[in-house]
């Protein structure tokens, strides 16, 4: 849509979301996607940063002190905070509280007409410093990855899109699940490059392999 109403032919763009980690338990995430798009030459590049660094969090609350409990841990005043009717229901939100007058000011009056108040973390990025952060590392590896260019035909953005298991434990030699290389394709040509042991070792520790009994 930036594209369309400026004419240009160049953007970058960020999205994130926010939840439960898809592989670590009980633990929160921010996913960061960030995309380079040149329509000039029909390329786009995307890359994509998952982490644990955030403070996202939401909770009903029904007194002034469970709130700066909650705004202690979010980070307040840092990093601003959202109040809301209820979790779904958005007839009366306020975003962007990031002082403490104002966080005990819009609770107290909301709190008068609803009864108890939604608040969550204002996860805007010009709000949540911890989530500048986190965009500022999936944005140099965006720029990284558009800096790699295809050998043959000098396109950028040459980048992983396959990943082969089968890196052999140390002790008895058969494959683990631990990654032995990666395959590099470029978008506009045919080529293909696979390059092992991208993590810089060739055998993986016995703890990970499905053959091993340690005692």
């Amino acid at each position: 849509m930036g594209i369309e109403c400026t004419g240009y032919d160049l953007a970058v763009s960020n999205e994130g979301s926010f939840g439960p980690h898809p592989n670590i338990p009980f633990v929160q995430s921010d996913d960061e996607m960030m995309l380079f798009m040149d329509t000039l030459n029909d390329i786009e590049i995307v890359v994509r940063v998952l982490s644990t660094e955030t403070n996202f969090n939401a909770c009903e609350i029904q007194s002034i002190d469970e709130l700066k409990i909650f705004a202690e841990k979010a980070k307040f005043p840092s990093h601003a905070l959202i109040m809301k009717k209820s979790r779904y229901d958005f007839s009366d939100i306020r975003k962007g509280i990031s002082t403490w007058e104002a966080m005990s000011e819009q609770f107290n009056e909301m709190r008068i007409r609803h009864g108890s108040v939604f608040v969550e973390t204002d996860m805007r990025a010009m709000c949540n410093p911890t989530r500048m952060s986190v965009i500022e590392k999936a944005t140099q590896r965006l720029a990284d990855k558009i800096k790699l260019v295809c050998p043959i035909c000098n396109t950028p953005g040459l980048g992983i899109t396959a990943v082969k298991e089968g890196l052999p434990c140390e002790l008895c030699g058969k494959p683990t699940h631990s990654i032995i290389s990666h395959i590099y394709e470029c978008q506009k040509c045919e080529y293909s490059n696979e390059v092992r042991y991208p993590n810089q070792k060739e055998t993986e520790n016995p703890m990970y392999c499905n053959f091993v009994i340690l005692k």
